[in-house]
């Protein structure tokens, strides 16, 4: 299962990037030019004990399960059992040591199927002790009841924010999202103020999510997965974006049909949209802090 995975992460990407796969150790990844990957300092990024507590930190109570197979791996001789004890221990292992992506962060979902084969085995080497079942079930039980309060406080702490922290999309940006969806070609794609991901920490804006419309930017290591020079990219918006030029040379080979103007962007760019109707470029729809430009 966690195969095709592995093998898409090392040999989707097109784009040529220095250091696809590198040595890495787990959770204490210096953090990219991008921004992407744990923020520690270079100096300590081979330290054990660091390394060991950014370890407990993040797996807790699941860092039993290895050893729990590794313990019982000799006693117990089921062909199932060792299969999946082996690829446990290896998913384990290997996203530790290897980076096999460009968005650091990532390779640790690769744990995510340490954890389920490893949970399967240890079901599995339950049924072998059968006079030790009911201990094996309480103690597993037992586990679930001592990690419920970590999530009960991140509940809490979700619920104590504000209403606005907690919204997700506003009905201006659904009402907005709605003009898109009803007025636009389904394959259209957008030029968002995501294109200030790295100052602003913007993905995408929900208005563009909710209408079901491509963004020209977003996450980088999705667009460098995808074969997309997310710097070069970027650099064209933004300087088209700065001086709009009837044609749209600048943006050739990007796939953008509107610009979503919003505040983001006109703190950014604050004589954007005068210098895109004096390029010629019509605003279709205006509500709130929104507005659609057509670039065609």
């Amino acid at each position: 299962m966690a195969g095709p995975q592995i093998l898409a992460l090392i040999y989707k990407p097109l784009y040529s990037i220095k250091g696809i796969i590198a040595f890495r150790l787990g959770w204490l990844a210096t953090t990219t030019s991008d921004g992407f990957g744990i923020t520690h300092p270079t100096g300590q990024s081979v330290w054990l004990i660091p390394f060991l507590k950014f370890t407990w930190v993040n797996f807790s109570l699941l860092l039993l399960l290895p050893l729990t197979l590794l313990l019982l791996y000799r006693k117990i001789t089921d062909q199932t059992f060792r299969i999946l004890s082996i690829t446990a221990a290896s998913l384990w292992l290997i996203p530790h040591l290897i980076k096999f992506q460009y968005m650091d962060f990532d390779n640790n979902k690769l744990f995510v199927y340490a954890a389920m084969f490893s949970v399967i085995a240890v079901g599995i080497a339950a049924t072998q002790y059968e006079k030790y079942y009911k201990s094996i079930l309480a103690t597993l039980w037992l586990t679930v009841v001592v990690t419920i309060p970590s999530s009960i406080w991140e509940i809490k702490n979700d619920l104590s924010g504000s209403q606005e922290t907690r919204t997700l999309i506003t009905a201006q940006e659904k009402a907005v999202g709605d003009w898109i969806q009803e007025n636009t070609n389904p394959d259209a794609s957008f030029i968002t103020s995501a294109v200030l991901l790295q100052e602003l920490g913007i993905w995408q804006r929900p208005a563009l999510i909710w209408s079901g419309r491509k963004g020209t930017m977003g996450l980088p290591g999705s667009l460098q997965t995808h074969g997309i020079d997310f710097r070069d990219r970027a650099s064209k918006q933004h300087n088209f974006l700065k001086k709009p030029l009837a044609g749209a040379t600048i943006l050739q080979g990007i796939p953008a049909d509107y610009i979503l103007v919003d505040g983001f962007m006109r703190l950014e760019y604050p004589n954007l949209e005068k210098d895109l109707a004096t390029a010629g470029y019509k605003t279709l729809y205006t509500l709130g802090e929104f507005s659609v430009v057509a670039l065609h």
